[in-house]
């Protein structure tokens, strides 16, 4: 008997939605969702300078996050944010802001729904990725603090080395 099918890596864990859509689909939904972004004027400049694979690697670690389990996220507790914030770190820090988020949810639902999925499932995601949103929303306020903090420390330093010329 001939193995035509894919072997999955064993290190990989499936997520709720990859296990529901396959391999396959799973994998067309994120292109399409990447595809999406890079043609939103929008977004295009936070996410300049990304290849293709970079940036489905990005969004497949951000999803995997949010459909990791059969239930949705609890965004209250507090290991489950930090996972969140390590895993998709890259984006906070590069300051993706509720805005933002808001444009990735509507490429994202777009994704969904030029998947052909069932309408249930399209809401039941909507809602993660929505629940996601929310912890980005809570996360990135302590980035942002800590961002500006920074450049007030960087203002003091340059207007002490200008006052002691």
């Amino acid at each position: 008997m001939c193995r035509a099918i894919r072997q999955r890596d064993l290190s990989t864990k499936i997520n709720f939605l990859q296990d529901v859509v396959g391999d396959s689909q799973y994998d067309f939904l994120i292109m399409t969702f990447c595809d999406s972004i890079f043609e939103d004027s929008d977004l295009k400049f936070f996410f300049q300078g990304f290849d293709v694979e970079v940036m489905a690697a990005l969004m497949k670690r951000l999803l995997n996050i949010t459909f990791q389990s059969s239930s949705r996220i609890d965004i209250f507790d507090e290991d489950t944010r930090s996972k969140i914030v390590l895993r998709n770190y890259a984006l906070f820090e590069m300051g993706l802001n509720e805005k933002q988020f808001e444009k990735l949810e509507s490429h994202f639902e777009f994704a969904l729904r030029d998947a052909w999925l069932d309408a249930e499932l399209v809401d039941e995601c909507k809602q993660r990725f929505s629940d996601l949103r929310k912890v980005f929303q809570m996360e990135g306020k302590e980035f942002e603090h800590a961002a500006m903090a920074n450049r007030v420390v960087a203002c003091q330093m340059i207007l002490a080395a200008a006052s002691s010329s």
